[in-house]
């Protein structure tokens, strides 16, 4: 039983089903039995127990329940450890780096890849390494190493290469976020356009409103010319996020749209929208996303 909610609560999530993630995710960690970790594990290859909490953490940041998205991700990283099941091991190692590249936590994303890479080329398995080495671009890119790019290009590739579907249009927004900040603009188009492409034709649905979203921001890196299309991206993400009940998403966007109608004097409207957004927040959070809207408010009282 436990095997049948955790599958239907991570399709649920790429579909972006978030409500109804949470709850088959949920009850699948209540059904979880630790003494049965190892037979399983064996026996399936990937521990159910593990998956649902890694996919419970991913599903509640994103709506907007981030105090429970730590404790998870340990506990996870803790029952893969004591497994000692290499598979396992390196599943939970990427996702989780998943997880903390969602979180803009380039550090622990290198301690886990780096760990990830490493048990993959002991046991040839070509796909977990290949996930961690996008991973491992991802955060080298955003702690100023020059090679990020390359080597989140390389894993990009050898995924490809497996066939592997799961999980890219995430990848390809990470690529994207990396051609914005190189001004490499056309570049993060085309990385968008096709994360976009396989969101409506493959389903996976969950990061749809950040795609929207780094496209408008591309595209108000792109030229004044485009400062309208960027503008109905942005209020695009706003909705999906909105509609999917993807708090956290819906902040990201909000903020986004938020800067730019302040440079279009639009500071009412601005300040409205990210405000009823933020508010659902802590003030004393610690969520870099929660900390970047609260300046964009502090900026449009200004």
């Amino acid at each position: 039983l436990i095997e049948a909610h955790q599958t239907l609560g991570s399709t649920y999530f790429f579909l972006g089903r978030f409500d109804e993630a949470r709850t088959h995710l949920l009850t699948a960690k209540s059904l979880d039995d630790p003494s049965q970790h190892r037979s399983q594990a064996l026996r399936f290859g990937q521990d159910s127990g593990i998956t649902a909490r890694i996919m419970l953490a991913r599903t509640l940041w994103i709506l907007g329940e981030g105090e429970q998205v730590e404790p998870l991700a340990r506990e996870a990283m803790g029952m893969a450890r004591e497994l000692e099941h290499p598979f396992n091991l390196v599943f939970t190692l990427v996702a989780l780096s998943w997880l903390y590249s969602t979180l803009r936590n380039a550090k622990r994303t290198l301690e886990l890849t780096d760990e990830a890479i490493a048990v993959s080329t002991q046991y040839s398995f070509a796909l977990g390494l290949a996930w961690a080495t996008v991973s491992q671009g991802w955060a080298l890119a955003e702690t100023g190493h020059e090679d990020g790019l390359g080597t989140l290009l390389h894993g990009l590739a050898a995924t490809r290469a497996t066939g592997a579907g799961l999980n890219n249009t995430f990848t390809l927004a990470l690529l994207a976020e990396i051609y914005l900040r190189h001004n490499r603009i056309d570049e993060g188009l085309a990385a968008i356009e096709e994360a976009l492409k396989l969101a409506v034709t493959g389903g996976e649905l969950f990061w749809h409103a950040e795609l929207l979203r780094l496209k408008g921001e591309l595209l108000l890196a792109q030229s004044d010319h485009s400062v309208q299309a960027a503008e109905e991206c942005l209020c695009d993400a706003l909705k999906i996020a909105h509609d999917q009940h993807a708090t956290m998403l819906e902040l990201r966007a909000a903020t986004s749209l938020s800067r730019l109608w302040r440079k279009l004097n639009k500071v009412d409207e601005a300040t409205r929208i990210l405000h009823a957004v933020y508010s659902r927040f802590s003030e004393s959070s610690d969520n870099l996303d929660v900390i970047e809207a609260k300046t964009v408010l502090d900026q449009l009282s200004v």
